[in-house]
């Protein structure tokens, strides 16, 4: 690919034998998904100025909290490059194509205040820019044959507007194969759905979530398909840790609304077994994990 090369990600690969652990995972019946990151890559931002946010102040580019660059999600080429690589990662074999940070940043208002889009067009929003583009990407994967996922934020089923971000459910489910939300119960606000402190609740918190996010897709025929991301990770100070009975009562929360294809999120890819049932439906050894490498 001719934008991956000139920005060198084909000489940052992690996996360089991937052909090798694809026909490995399609050996033992696993199904392959290539995540495609979209907006937050430092990589393409860095290397393609001029597809990139910019810094009002300084002039450079501009970065979130963390320090990364951002790519502008109202430019075009952005979106085709993230096309292309999905395309590829189809032709190699992967079973579906997941697209993530789909959207503008989630940074505090002062931040966002120093930002600027080049590709802005006066009087296109956000959310026209990432529903248009979810779009692109769906006709440009048509003869791929792959289902065309989307990563999205969990509160995009709650939330009336587009989050800041240009998310809006409906935009999501109305064109993609799968979404997933993330619906991790330490990213809510005390006070959702009543909870005050939703973190301690994966169970109702999952479930209430799920609830008007199935409301939402109702009256949309042939919509998405539901696969929420489930919190396997601790976060905060303020107890629970998240052991694996908090993780199960969210696949329960999931398996009582009737759905049954959902997947677990840890930042460093480390999962316990005793999250898990085997497929006759007993309980794994708690104390177990499984690890694997790669980020999200």
């Amino acid at each position: 690919m001719p934008t991956a090369e000139q920005i060198g990600a084909n000489r940052c690969v992690r996996a360089k034998d991937a052909r090798a652990r694809l026909d490995t995972l399609a050996a033992h019946d696993i199904y392959a998904i290539a995540r495609i990151v979209v907006a937050k890559d430092p990589l393409l931002a860095e290397r393609k100025a001029a597809w990139s946010v910019k810094d009002r102040v300084t002039g450079e580019l501009w970065r979130d909290r963390i320090n990364s660059a951002w790519v502008d999600a109202y430019n075009d080429s952005v979106w085709i490059y993230s096309a292309q690589l999905a395309q590829e990662a189809a032709q190699m074999g992967f079973q579906e194509v997941q697209f993530d940070y789909v959207r503008f940043p989630d940074e505090p208002r002062e931040r966002m205040a120093t930002a600027i889009f080049p590709a802005h067009r006066p009087g296109r929003t956000q959310r026209e820019a990432v529903r248009e583009h979810v779009a692109l990407l769906k006709d440009r994967l048509k003869s791929s044959g792959v289902p065309v996922t989307f990563d999205i934020f969990g509160l995009t089923a709650s939330a009336t507007g587009d989050l800041g971000i240009g998310q809006v459910w409906e935009d999501f489910v109305s064109v993609a194969d799968v979404v997933l939300p993330m619906m991790y119960p330490s990213h809510y606000y005390r006070g959702a759905f009543g909870y005050a402190w939703p973190n301690g609740q994966p169970y109702r918190v999952v479930r209430s979530a799920l609830t008007e996010a199935l409301k939402r897709s109702e009256p949309l025929p042939g919509s998405a398909e539901i696969r929420p991301f489930l919190q396997a990770f601790t976060l905060g100070r303020r107890l629970p840790r998240y052991t694996p009975f908090e993780i199960r009562e969210q696949i329960r929360a999931v398996e009582d609304l009737g759905i049954t294809s959902w997947v677990l999120w840890n930042p460093r890819s480390v999962y316990q077994r005793g999250s898990l049932r085997s497929n006759d439906g007993t309980e794994p050894a708690a104390g177990q994990t499984i690890s694997s490498r790669g980020g999200r």
